[in-house]
């Protein structure tokens, strides 16, 4: 029977939909896990960075190592988001620099912190996303998280202008 065969058809297509989507999001969730359990380990180390290399040094942390280890990790959990999410970059900007403002300096607070202002800023966009229309089309998400984004940053740099002082001489 021919509809038979379709209605077969379509749901291995929907199944195979399905194991795709989900296979995509363990991966994402595997090398997030996998990039994430060191940071989160030497959390209280990576304030070293901060300081001087000799007093790093000093204290027995390799800090040119750490920095080196902190901009890989991040370009990888940031090219699996994008990856995975679509263009959402404007939102791994604002997020740890706003979250840096309110809560200072020290990682082991601002990790999660991030991450929790992160999800909160993602699901805000989302929502209205769902709720906003142009004509039958819905917003893209890249889009609404930059147009939440961007007053945030401008606010931010502004705030901090005056440390640019430092630098202009």
């Amino acid at each position: 029977d021919e509809e038979t065969l379709l209605l077969y058809q379509e749901f291995a297509q929907n199944s195979q939909d399905y194991f795709d989507s989900f296979l995509d999001l363990g991966i994402l969730l595997l090398v997030s896990f996998v990039v994430l359990l060191p940071v989160f380990l030497m959390r209280f180390t990576f304030n070293l960075v901060c300081f001087a290399d000799d007093d790093g040094m000093t204290l027995g942390i390799n800090p040119r190592a750490m920095r080196v280890y902190g901009l890989i990790a991040g370009g990888i959990l940031t090219s699996t988001a994008m990856i995975h999410a679509g263009n959402i970059g404007m939102l791994s900007m604002v997020v740890p620099l706003l979250c840096r403002y309110l809560t200072g300096a020290d990682l082991r607070n601002l990790l999660g912190t991030t991450a929790a202002w992160g999800g909160i800023t993602l699901l805000t966009a989302n929502l209205i996303r769902t709720y906003t229309y142009m004509g039958e089309y819905q917003i893209p998400l890249g889009n609404i998280v930059s147009l939440l984004s961007v007053p945030l940053l401008i606010w931010i740099i502004w705030r901090n202008r005056s440390a640019w002082a430092v630098y202009e001489r």
